[in-house]
Formats: C-alpha cells, structure tokens, sequence
C-alpha cells in the first residue's frame, strides 16, 4: 500500500513519526535539539518539504540516519517498538494463523539494523518466532547461483 496508506516500522514510518512529534512539540526536548542541530528545519519548512515538495520520501528518509543513531535512547527505542508491534499486528500475526508454528524471516534495512528490538517485540509480545534476517537478499541469491552450477 506504499508509504501513506502502510509501511509501518518502516525508515519513512519512523521519520514520520519522529517529525509528528516534532511538529506537536512531544519530542524529548534533548532530541529535539539535537535535531535542530543537525537539520536546518522547522515547522514551516517541514510542511512544505512534505506537502509541496517533490520527492517527499526523500525528504523523510533524510531522518533515516538520525533515528538510528539515536536507537539507544529510550523515546526512539519505543517509536522503532511501535512501528514494529504495529507492522507485526497488522501483517505477519493474521498470517501466523494458517502457519502457527512457522519461523518468520526478514530481510531489509530495519529488520536488519534493529534486529534486537525486532526479536524482543515479536518473540515477549506476540510469541512469534523470528529466524533469519537478511539486510541485502540478493548476496544469498548470487552465492545460491554460483554454487548451484
């Protein structure tokens, strides 16, 4: 449903969500000048860079960075969980119930750079058991060619 209707816990999502905090001044107030201090923005410009700008994806994956350097502190932590626990509810649990006792891979940037939070969440809230988690696919698929032949 790409990144307006969907894409919970996604890098968009979480950039999305730290700017709504942002915008409704419920960001730590440490974050939100670290922000401030790494990004000339505002709340003038961050609605024109999402609502008339090209490209506004681009705009909010520029954040992607941001969340994850700051991953350890506690507010971002809960904002990854979120996207996580609301990305595992609405699409990987209605599947758990035709394949129960199934291990669930991923693959991707955020499964793969928060991988800890993902397992904690999937495994203590949803008893859902996570196998492999890939960043980048296409590795596993050149080195199943190569040894294939």
């Amino acid at each position: 449903m790409g990144y307006i209707l969907a894409d919970e816990g996604a890098t968009n999502w979480n950039s999305q969500q730290l700017l709504k905090h942002y915008m409704t001044d419920t960001l730590p107030v440490d974050l939100r000048d670290k922000l401030e201090r790494e990004f000339t923005i505002d709340k003038k410009s961050i609605l024109e860079k999402v609502y008339i700008a090209p490209q506004p994806t681009n705009f909010l994956n520029s954040f992607t960075d941001f969340v994850y350097e700051n991953r350890d502190h506690l507010f971002i932590t809960q904002l990854i969980k979120n996207g996580l626990r609301t990305f595992i509810k609405t699409y990987i649990k209605p599947l758990m119930k035709e394949y129960p006792d199934s291990d669930v891979n991923f693959t991707g940037s955020v499964a793969f750079n928060y991988e800890n939070i993902l397992r904690e969440v999937a495994g203590e809230e949803f008893d859902i058991s996570i196998g492999t988690v890939v960043k980048e696919p296409i590795h596993n698929l050149i080195k199943y060619y190569i040894n294939k032949n």
